[in-house]
């Protein structure tokens, strides 16, 4: 005769509690697989953001140094300034094709375009200086495919006053 073997003696898992495990297990992975690549989305817009934040800012430093040298304005527009710099270097800016040039060369990076840059140059009337502005007021705007950046700035220039004495003889 055969031995009977009872199956509630038996030790291991049933099919219900490995289905269950297993229907479990996907639904965690799916949470996790989800959360991955929210995250990695997230990483790439928070990189292409920076990158066009440090891109915006590197452009406007670049036009504000070159400012801040201003002797004489040869021509100035909304979208075109021609100058003298301190150092008799002449200097141009505009945009061209969406892009910011300098003296004819493209300052901006490849896949960033120029959408805004605008200058307006502010003279008082009683100025000693008539060649150079009180202010220059400078708007940038770069743009990626997706977003875009604004910034502006003013450079002010310290312009030495002309001397008085208080007490004449």
């Amino acid at each position: 005769m055969e031995p009977h073997i009872n199956i509630a003696d038996e030790k291991g898992f049933s099919l219900v509690e490995i289905l269950v495990v297993l229907a479990l297990t996907g639904i965690l992975g799916g949470v996790m697989i989800t959360a991955y690549l929210f995250m990695e989305k997230s990483f790439t817009e928070w990189r292409q953001n920076s990158i066009l934040e440090r891109e915006t800012h590197k452009l406007i430093r670049i036009v504000a140094e070159d400012l801040y040298k201003v002797v004489d304005i040869d021509e100035a527009s909304a979208h075109f300034i021609s100058f003298k710099r301190s150092d008799n270097h002449r200097v141009q800016y505009g945009i061209s094709e969406q892009n910011l040039t300098r003296n004819d060369r493209i300052l901006n990076n490849p896949g960033l375009f120029v959408t805004r840059f605008n200058m307006e140059t502010y003279f008082f009337q009683d100025s000693v200086y008539d060649s150079r502005p009180e202010f220059i007021r400078v708007q940038l705007g770069i743009s990626n495919a997706k977003d875009t950046l604004h910034t502006e700035t003013a450079i002010h220039f310290r312009n030495p006053s002309a001397w008085k004495p208080l007490i004449e003889n």
